[in-house]
C-alpha cells in the first residue's frame, strides 16, 4: 500500500518521517496550480493524507481573507475526496476539534453530534471540509498538537510565551499518537470521524506548571485571582472536552502530563544543543 501526505507542514511532516511520501508546495501549490497536476502526482498512491489548511484563526477571520480560507480548507477538500472516490483511493482528512467549541458535555460531546460550532470563518471552512468528504474518507480531528520536534507550530514551544492562561479544560493531540492512530485505523478499514486527542481534558497553564514553570517569570498558578488568569469566553478560542470513546475501540492515547514530560525532555536537549550551535 503507497501513501503519500500533502503538505510539509508542523502535522505533514510528521507522517513524512513515518515513511509517508510527502508532496510538498514546491511540488503543488493548491492557490496557484490546477488540480489536474495534483492528479497526476497522486495516481501512483493507495492511501493520501491532507494536511493541507490555513490554520491561523486570527487571520481567517479577517473578512478580505475568508475567499482563500475558502478555498484552501474546503474546496479543495471537496475536489480532493471527488477524486480519491472516483480512483478508489483512501482520504485521510486532518480536521479539527475546534468544532466542539465551547463544550463540556462529555457524553454528547461525540463524532455524529449534528450542534458543530460553525462561528468562526475557520470553523465553518473546516466544518464545509467534512461535509464535502465522501462515506469512505476517514476524517480525524486533531487538537493543539505537541510532540518533541522544534517546530514554530508545537504546542510546547507556542506555549513558552503565554502570560495569560484559561481556566477552562482543553484537549490536546500528542502527534505520535495520531500517527500511530492512523496506521490502526488504517489497518482496520475505518471511515467517517474520529476524534484523536488525549482521553483527560487539562487546561494550558497546567501545562507550564508541570513542564518549564520555572522559567515562566510573574506567574502564581495558585493565585485564583491572579490577573493571568481568565475565565472569559471568546468566539475564536475554545476551551472543551472531547469524548474519544470511539477512537478507544481500536487505539489508547497516552495520559498528557507524560507526553508533556517525555516531549519536553528531548525537545529542550534540542533546543539547548542549537543555542549552543550560533
Amino acid at each position: 500500500m503507497k501513501k503519500c501526505v500533502l503538505s510539509d507542514g508542523y502535522i505533514g511532516s510528521a507522517y513524512k518521517e513515518a515513511g509517508y511520501n510527502c508532496i510538498n508546495r514546491k511540488q503543488y501549490d493548491c492557490l496557484r496550480d490546477s488540480f489536474d497536476k495534483l492528479e497526476t502526482l497522486l495516481q501512483d498512491y493507495d492511501v493520501v493524507v491532507n494536511c493541507i489548511a490555513i490554520t491561523d484563526t486570527k487571520w481567517s477571520e479577517q473578512k478580505e481573507n475568508f475567499r482563500t480560507v475558502w478555498k484552501v480548507n474546503a474546496d479543495f477538500v471537496d475536489k480532493l475526496s471527488l477524486y480519491c472516490n472516483k480512483t478508489n483511493k483512501k482520504l485521510i482528512h486532518i480536521s479539527t476539534g475546534d468544532l466542539y467549541g465551547t463544550n463540556f458535555e462529555w457524553e454528547k460531546n461525540i463524532e455524529t453530534r449534528p450542534d458543530l460550532d460553525v462561528a468562526t470563518n475557520y470553523r465553518f471552512s473546516k466544518f464545509a471540509a467534512e461535509k464535502f468528504c465522501s462515506d469512505n474518507d476517514l476524517i480525524l480531528r486533531i487538537r493543539l498538537p505537541f510532540d518533541a520536534r522544534n517546530h514554530p507550530k508545537n504546542l510546547l514551544l507556542k506555549a513558552q510565551s503565554y502570560n495569560k492562561f484559561y481556566r477552562w479544560l482543553n484537549m490536546f493531540t500528542y502527534v505520535p499518537d495520531l500517527i500511530a492512530a492512523t496506521a490502526i485505523l488504517l489497518e482496520k478499514d475505518q471511515k467517517g470521524v474520529f476524534n484523536v486527542v488525549q482521553h483527560e481534558g487539562i487546561n494550558i497553564f497546567s501545562l507550564q506548571k508541570n513542564i518549564y514553570a520555572p522559567n515562566v517569570k510573574d506567574i502564581d498558578f495558585h493565585d485564583k485571582n491572579d490577573p493571568h488568569l481568565t475565565g472569559d469566553k471568546d468566539i475564536v478560542h475554545v476551551h472543551n472536552d472531547i469524548n474519544i470513546a470511539k477512537l478507544q475501540q481500536f487505539f489508547k492515547t497516552e495520559k498528557p502530563v507524560d507526553a508533556w514530560i517525555k516531549s519536553w525532555d528531548i525537545l529542550k536537549t534540542k533546543l539547548t544543543s542549537a543555542n549552543s550551535d550560533v
